[in-house]
């Protein structure tokens, strides 16, 4: 995973739970400062994540949530992709992901992101397909949220059945 997820989710922590809760969890697992553009062991980010749920008392789903939900809003975030969420709607954002992704991909080295599908698009709805062997859905879902707070958009999120392991559905209706 690349160090910009472990940036935004530190400084996340640091701003909700305090700079040292995330500090000695990075202590105790042996991990010195994370930088945007490096590469990052899954299981070590899952175990990061694991270690900071427990120490504020959280599930990690509910912390993969927020750090979703934060993401889009992020300091790194704003100032690396602002330009790319410029006169987008969050529908249009949601629905150009997989666009991104592949930029991403072709762009820095290492980077595997997810990869989306879309299905049923109607101008009100459609269902987000995201796909990837980490299975972070609720870290999937908190983004989708933060897309909606960050444009200031509501919207229903209804999970589907989704027949495949690796595969989390999402239908996302607008109002």
């Amino acid at each position: 995973m690349k160090g910009m997820h472990l940036v935004v989710f530190e400084e996340m922590m640091n701003k909700k739970y305090g700079a040292e809760i995330s500090e000695q969890v990075r202590e105790s697992l042996g991990l010195g400062r994370f930088a945007p553009i490096m590469n990052y062991d899954d299981k070590q980010f899952m175990e990061y994540v694991n270690k900071l749920a427990e120490k504020i008392g959280k599930s990690s789903e509910d912390l993969w949530f927020e750090l979703g939900s934060y993401f889009l809003t992020s300091e790194t975030v704003t100032a690396t992709y602002s330009h790319f969420m410029k006169n987008m709607s969050a529908r249009d954002f949601l629905l150009n992901m997989d666009k991104l992704h592949i930029q991403i991909t072709k762009s820095l080295s290492g980077a595997t992101p997810p990869r989306f599908d879309y299905e049923d698009v109607t101008d009100k709805s459609f269902v987000m397909v995201y796909k990837s062997p980490r299975r972070l859905y609720n870290y999937f879902k908190g983004v989708t949220q933060g897309t909606l707070n960050y444009f200031r958009e509501r919207a229903k999120l209804e999970e589907m059945p989704s027949r495949e392991s690796d595969t989390y559905r999402l239908k996302i209706t607008f109002e």
